[in-house]
């Protein structure tokens, strides 16, 4: 999975990410990980207009090499941070698999995914989308 390094800024109920490596890739909120959660959204809105357009995202750097650039090393010493933001396109297809769980957790899925309204394939999307996002 590639995952490109933003620097994450803000304080109280004023957050915001920007991803050095995607001209334009920001975004905003009122905590840090609802910035985090609106960064992730943007850059896959990024990538799916670049890949329409018949082009390519910019090659992810390493957190060593997007250090390495003035404007960064500048916000890192202003207390800013880096985090690892995972780029994830959605294609508009479904695909089956086939995948097997213990028969309890297959239960306590399709519970928590009828509390919710979702159907067991939209629920263990949704999960993964946020267990994927919480690695940032």
């Amino acid at each position: 999975m590639t995952r490109y390094i933003g620097v994450l800024e803000g304080a109280d109920d004023n957050w915001g990410v920007w991803i050095p490596d995607v001209m334009g890739c920001v975004s905003a909120g009122s905590t840090a990980d609802e910035a985090i959660n609106n960064i992730i959204m943007a850059l896959s809105d990024i990538a799916e207009l670049t890949i329409a357009d018949g082009d390519k995202l910019p090659d992810a750097r390493s957190a060593a090499d997007v250090m390495r650039d003035e404007w960064v090393a500048d916000a890192l010493a202003k207390g800013d941070v880096l985090v690892r933001i995972p780029l994830i396109v959605e294609e508009g297809r479904t695909t089956r698999a086939n995948i097997s769980l213990d028969a309890g957790l297959l239960r306590a899925i399709d519970d928590s995914a009828k509390e919710r309204g979702l159907t067991r394939s939209a629920f263990i999307a949704s999960t993964m989308r946020e267990r994927i996002a919480s690695d940032a």
